[in-house]
């Protein structure tokens, strides 16, 4: 680039520049002199559009913040265009009108001819016109603050000074200068502080025994380097111009932190945890161009100056209180109290702050070394700052009132169009829950007449489809559902109402007459099994899968043990797996049977079956050809048994996996029998993350069968989840007289050679999905047959119609009319010609017309009756209103009238209500909890909890909140997004009511109380303290349940307001968090109220909740646990506040770790270990920098691990129950506060 500038340089300029000034031809203000090479000219230019100074500068480079390098001591041009520069027998002289400004004072004799050159290097030399080695002056020996390369810094024994550069920026001084008692270093002067470094050797050169150091050219030829001295920093700075950027850039500076140099923040600047520098509250920077760049010297501005008049000052003081050490130049002044320290720097004007603190310490003009801490302990002083003044203050509210008035009308104004246009929106899908409900018409229209096809498996085809303009979605039309409309509708709000990361989610649906449709977020990576047995897909890597393994075990376990009630998948398979865009596992298509005896085991089994798929590529079905094995599943399992599991793995990977991830997977997936001896989900996950062994199990007695030969009578592998077609050997099982493969996923046609099974008495295929005719299978033994539940069609074959119409219910198959199925006397036959025949009765048209006249009067009777009753309760232009949103309705709403509550809570029409969610059926106005008999049971920063007994017996717990700043459509718009919350460990929100002047929660009620009460309670003999397991048992759910909360609202949900009072026991004794959401709804938080110990420190300086916070409050409260102590608590007499994870740090720092725990535990033994466990992650997750805090995902592992023979799974009684009772949770759950 620079060798292009000099040529366009040469090309147009050489004929009319020069770069030498001769004896008796000034340069006049407007000319340059140029370097031969074009890439230097001196001349007279202005860094601010006013006044010019003497330099040179690079000629062709460009830049928003030009660098010169000044000669003539910086005078001063006020008129260039009248300014000069010549020689005169060897001096230089800047004139302007006459004047003589500044002279060179060459200290050597020049002849009169001496000419002034400026040369490549950027260097202006006086030297003899015919010898030019013989130089008497140049400017590389007077810098100013910046260094060319070549240029020198120290001690020039030739002219006897002491070259230096200097930065002139009032009122500020800095300058650099050589150490010469260390090699390559250096000190910068910054007005009376000294700061020592050194430059890098790649930079420099010594010379001249030490006393010079000579800036080094670049080491790339043509680039362009130079060292410039900064307001409190020194660095070199290269030209980048490229494609992506263009300026000056550092390559190296000193300092390069505000932790390497304590004045690099300036006066009122604080240096913070990351190296950078900001002012204190009420201050501002003085130089914001400075700080721009980089450069915090300037330091900061008090915003509203100090107020020094009258008697009496006005001035306050904002507290510091996590700072490292004192600042610089404290001064000590007598003072018996912290209040006659405050009064003793209020009577001095340049006073700018105290501490208190083993006496009284006040500091005069600026605070400067100011850093904040990272760890304890934290120093704290009071900063003075000035009172606003009042009719700037009159000002400022007349502008804000006035601009508030303009912004609520520009919202009105909006909110009006909005609601125009929202209108038509909501024709178009209404919802029902949380779930969309689409019209036939509109799914027919985004899915393009269902013509885009994605699959089909057997409950129905998937087509891909857009609604909403941009959003793209998946369509299943099902098919063979013997539901009705409400059935239906109930399991898709319970669908619906389940998220989580490896789970699709339900969207929406659409439902009437025959037609059932649902709708998924899209996946653009399809289905797993286009992954793993598609010969043109991209092949999945070993740590792809094993991700995808353990993704799915996680959405399992999710549905089985953490849902509020257990949900069985019941389908588990390839197909059923969705990959989105980064390859993340998602299951879907939740099986549609119900009441069937089936456990959570089942899906279990599905899993392993799905986990060799996976491991192998190959289907459970497939035909191979190894030994005497013919079907994988038995080739797999003899594999496992012999410990050769490399020989399972996918060809396509060609070994390249984790050893002991594949065994480790293999002997997981080996699948059992006897569901007893499966493990949870939970423990699967345990087990292919390592946290827990897994022992190599039995070989399957059902495969052990078909390993030993085909001479066994039983084959049976029911509940089971294989899939694909039926495998061809069972015909040759000839001496098999009992065939049960119900329940599984089978799909294909019955293949005739099921003939050939002439021994066979029973035979269950139900519950598959098995399609097309039943053939005439003949089996003369035969005498149990079921084919119920499967997709069979076409007309049922002689040799089969001795069975009765439950062997073929829930197909498509017809009987012929002639026959009648066993014990049914067909038409025609001795038994039907022996009925007395029926006597038919003919009706007058008289009575004919008096029946359809009485039955319309009846009919309008009763709607007349309904009507009144409707307009009785929802009169008066709109008494309060109370909806129900429950899974299974058909959406509609019941009011009821509050006539009541008209005066307490809200006027006649303002249309407010009570909200209900899906749950348990409770069914309360707002009368209802007037009337009930309240009990407060505590006051929190968002408002009071009462315990109210309903007329029923029904007991809730009811919140009123005060202080909401949201108003009516975020705060619904949250309670929508806190009532779909489900979760084991989550206090379920149950209804909601808003009003201008109440704003109310309704949750179950707790029996036991919170956390806090069980920790904090009166302690004394009669009292029972919390023992170990229940503390992590209550630690271990808490974790879980937040943990499920910052997975909502796509990852993005933040809790805000942990703490031990806020925790309860659920059902299972495991902690279970409540007052979810609610932070984001309130105003913001007094600064006494934020200090009360959970709260992390920068939610302190930002006042925003974050899932980092969330975690700094979980660990505080995990101390809780630990140390039986409150986060805040207050001593000596009111004196002296300890503040518990200080307390905890501090102990821990001196290795006095016993110290910590709670006296009540030290009675159990054998718990030590674990004890020091949970306070290690305790003081991970209080870490004062949030990027250093775990996840809560990663702190429910580590707690897991803490008690691994306690990870929260449930007992195979637990889990074999899948609906969970609400009834007795609402009588002995826990408060929801």
């Amino acid at each position: 680039m620079i060798l292009n500038l000099i040529i366009l340089f040469l090309g147009s300029h050489a004929a009319s520049a020069s770069n030498t000034l001769f004896p008796g031809q000034p340069l006049s203000g407007s000319e340059t002199l140029v370097s031969e090479n074009g890439i230097f000219e001196l001349g007279f230019f202005s860094p601010s559009g006013t006044k010019h100074y003497l330099g040179i500068r690079y000629k062709n480079i460009t830049s928003s913040n030009p660098v010169n390098f000044w000669l003539g001591n910086r005078i001063p041009i006020t008129n260039f265009l009248n300014a000069t520069l010549y020689i005169d027998a060897g001096e230089l002289y800047i004139e302007e009108l006459g004047s003589v400004l500044w002279t060179s004072n060459s200290m050597k004799n020049a002849s009169d001819t001496a000419v002034a050159v400026t040369l490549n290097t950027g260097n202006f030399v006086v030297r003899d016109q015919l010898n030019s080695s013989m130089v008497v002056w140049q400017s590389f020996d007077h810098p100013a603050d910046a260094l060319l390369p070549g240029a020198w810094l120290g001690l020039d024994m030739v002219i006897g000074a002491n070259i230096l550069l200097t930065l002139y920026k009032p009122p500020y001084n800095c300058t650099l200068m050589i150490d010469q008692s260390r090699k390559r270093g250096f000190i910068m002067f910054i007005d009376g502080h000294d700061y020592l470094g050194t430059f890098p050797d790649w930079m420099v050169t010594y010379e001249e025994n030490g006393s010079l150091v000579r800036l080094n050219d670049p080491e790339i030829p043509n680039e362009i380097e130079f060292m410039k001295l900064h307001l409190g920093q020194v660095s070199l700075l290269k030209w980048i111009n490229n494609a992506t950027s263009s300026g000056w850039q550092p390559v190296w500076s000193y300092p390069s932190s505000c932790k390497v140099s304590a004045f690099h923040c300036g006066a009122f600047g604080i240096c913070t945890s990351t190296g950078t520098c900001k002012c204190i509250d009420g201050f501002s920077p003085t130089e914001p161009s400075e700080w721009e760049l980089g450069h915090f010297v300037s330091g900061c501005s008090r915003i509203t100056p100090s107020n020094c008049q009258g008697a009496v000052s006005t001035d306050s003081f904002v507290l510091l209180d996590n700072l490292q050490g004192f600042p610089d130049n404290p001064q000590n002044v007598t003072a018996a109290t912290s209040e006659e320290c405050q009064a003793a720097c209020l009577s001095e004007c340049f006073c700018a702050a105290y501490s208190y603190h083993s006496g009284c310490k006040i500091w005069h003009s600026m605070l400067l070394n100011l850093t904040l801490a990272d760890n304890p302990p934290y120093t704290e002083i009071y900063m003075r700052i000035g009172s606003p003044n009042k009719s700037r203050l009159h000002i400022l509210v007349f502008i804000l009132i006035f601009g508030s008035i303009a912004v609520i009308l520009v919202m009105l104004m909006l909110l009006l169009i909005y609601k125009k246009r929202s209108s038509c929106v909501a024709s178009q899908a209404k919802m029902e829950g949380f779930l969309a409900v689409y019209s036939y018409a509109q799914v027919k229209k985004a899915t393009r007449n269902f013509s885009d096809k994605l699959g089909e498996g057997s409950f129905g085809s998937v087509f891909k489809g857009t609604i909403a303009g941009s959003t793209i979605v998946a369509v299943k039309k099902l098919k063979g559902l013997g539901h009705t409309e409400k059935q239906f509708r109930t399991e898709v709000q319970t669908v619906g109402m389940i998220q989580h990361t490896n789970l699709v989610r339900l969207l929406g649906f659409c439902t009437g007459g025959t037609r059932r449709l649902l709708v998924y977020e899209y996946m653009p990576n399809g289905s797993l099994d286009s992954h793993l047995f598609s010969e043109t897909s991209r092949v999945l890597s070993w740590n792809l899968r094993h991700r995808i393994v353990i993704g799915i075990a996680r959405g399992l376990a999710y549905l089985h043990e953490e849902c509020r009630d257990s949900i069985i998948h019941c389908d588990i398979k390839p197909e059923n797996i969705l990959l989105d865009a980064e390859l993340c596992p998602k299951i879907a298509d939740f099986e549609w049977i119900s009441g069937q005896p089936i456990t959570y085991k089942a899906d279990v089994y599905s899993f392993g079956v799905l986990l060799f798929e996976i491991i192998s590529g190959r289907r459970s079905t497939e035909k191979i050809q190894h030994g005497n094995h013919r079907y994988f599943p038995l080739y797999a399992a003899a594999k496992v048994n012999e410990g050769d599991v490399l020989c399972l793995l996918d060809d396509r990977l060609e070994g390249n996996a984790s050893l002991k991830e594949l065994d480790v997977a293999c002997r997981v997936a080996f699948i059992q029998d006897d569901e007893i001896h499966r493990p949870s989900m939970r423990q699967v996950i345990h087990m292919l993350e390592g946290i827990v062994g897994v022992e190599l199990p039995p070989i399957p007695a059902s495969f052990q069968n078909l390993m030993d030969g085909y001479d066994s009578d039983l084959y049976s592998v029911e509940l089971n989840a294989f899939s694909g077609a039926l495998p061809p050997e069972l015909a040759r099982l000839r001496a098999l007289q009992v065939l049960d493969l119900s329940f599984n996923g089978f799909n294909g046609t019955l293949p005739a050679a099921l003939s050939n099974l002439t021994q066979l008495v029973a035979l269950n295929l139900s519950n598959n999905s098995l399609s097309g005719r039943v053939p005439d299978l003949g089996l003369p033994a035969l005498q149990f047959l079921n084919l119920s539940n499967n997709h069979l069609d076409g007309p049922v074959p002689t040799s089969l119609l001795r069975f009765n119409d439950t062997a073929f219910a829930g197909n498509n198959v017809t009987r012929p009319a002639s026959a009648s199925p066993a014990g049914t006397p067909p038409s025609g036959s001795p038994a039907a010609a022996g009925a007395p025949a029926k006597r038919r009765v003919r009706l007058s048209q008289a009575a004919i017309l008096a029946i359809v006249v009485g039955g319309c009067i009846a009919v309008s009777a009763v709607i007349a009756v309904f009507l009144i009753a409707f307009c009785n309760r929802s009169g008066g232009g709109g008494d309060e209103e109370v909806s129900r949103v429950v899974s299974g309705k058909s959406g509609e709403k019941k009011v009821r009238e509050s006539p009541e509550s008209k005066a307490v809570i809200g006027k006649a029409g303002d249309g407010n209500r009570i909200v209900f969610f899906e749950g348990p059926a409770l069914a309360f106005d707002l009368e209802d909890l007037l009337r009930a008999s309240a009990e407060v049971l505590g006051k929190g920063a968002f408002g009071t909890a009462y315990r109210a007994v309903l007329e029923d017996a029904t007991t809730v717990v009811v919140k009123r909140l005060k202080e909401v700043s949201a108003g009516r459509r975020d705060f619904e718009q949250q309670m929508e997004l806190v009532g779909r919350i489900r979760h084991a460990n989550v206090a379920e929100l149950r209804a909601y009511y808003y009003s201008k002047d109440e704003k109310l929660l309704v949750y179950d009620f707790y029996s036991r109380g919170s956390v806090s009460n069980m920790l904090h309670g009166k302690r004394g003999e009669d009292r029972t303290p919390l023992n170990w397991e229940t503390r992590v048992r209550i630690a271990l759910g808490a974790a879980r349940g937040i943990a499920h909360i910052h997975t909502e609202n796509n990852g993005k949900f933040v809790h805000g307001n942990i703490k031990a009072s806020n925790v309860f026991l659920n059902n299972q004794q495991y902690g279970c968090v409540s007052d979810l959401g609610l932070a984001s709804l309130m105003n913001p938080i007094t600064a006494r109220s934020r200090s009360l110990g959970y709260c992390a420190p920068e939610v302190t300086d930002s006042r925003k909740a974050s899932q980092c916070s969330d975690v700094y409050s979980f660990g505080v409260f995990i101390l809780e646990l630990l140390t039986g102590r409150s986060p805040v608590q207050i001593t000596g007499g009111g004196n002296e506040v300890v503040h518990l994870v200080r307390w905890v740090q501090s102990v821990v720092r001196e290795e006095w770790t016993a110290e910590v725990f709670d006296v009540e535990l030290m009675r159990y033994p054998n718990i030590e270990e674990e004890m020091v466990e949970m306070l290690q992650i305790a003081m991970v997750c209080v870490s004062r920098t949030p990027e250093r805090r775990p996840k809560m995902s990663d702190v429910v592992r580590m707690l897991e691990d803490v008690r691994r023979t306690d990870t929260g799974t449930r007992t195979s009684t637990e889990a074999s129950t899948p609906v969970v009772d609400v009834q007795n949770k609402a009588e002995s759950s826990s408060a929801a506060h």
